[in-house]
């Protein structure tokens, strides 16, 4: 029985050529979230370069505070960069809501996004 298994890797090698495998090498490797697409200019969401650039990303913040509450007792005895990091977090959470609004509108036709005076620099949908 063991002798007639075909795996799928075993299977698909004879159909793929080795030079155009070293051609796409990591091409398609490239993860792609939310805010790539709404980084893109027909999109027309402003995504603010704050959290691209700071924000440690939502689990490792999420770790962070965890083991910072489980020694202190409230928000303001946690560190300068753990309290920064959670206002981070509310920021990328609502950017994440915005965002995914405001690229459902664009995609499902409506162009003219309003901008929501609230969320300084974005052009969430109201």
């Amino acid at each position: 029985f063991s002798s007639k298994v075909i795996t799928i890797a075993s299977y698909t090698k004879q159909f793929t050529d080795s030079k155009e495998k070293e051609e796409n090498q990591g091409r398609y490797s490239r993860k792609v979230g939310l805010k790539e697409y709404l980084s893109l200019p027909d999109v027309g969401y402003h995504y603010p370069r704050s959290l691209q650039r700071h924000f440690k990303g939502a689990g490792n913040t999420l770790k962070i505070l965890r083991e910072q509450l489980e020694r202190k007792e409230c928000y303001i005895e946690l560190s300068d960069d753990a309290r920064m990091q959670w206002r981070y977090l509310v920021k990328y959470n609502r950017h994440d809501c915005t965002g995914m609004h405001h690229l459902m509108t664009y995609v499902n036709g409506y162009r003219r996004p309003v901008r929501d005076p609230k969320i300084s620099g974005s052009q969430a949908i109201l």
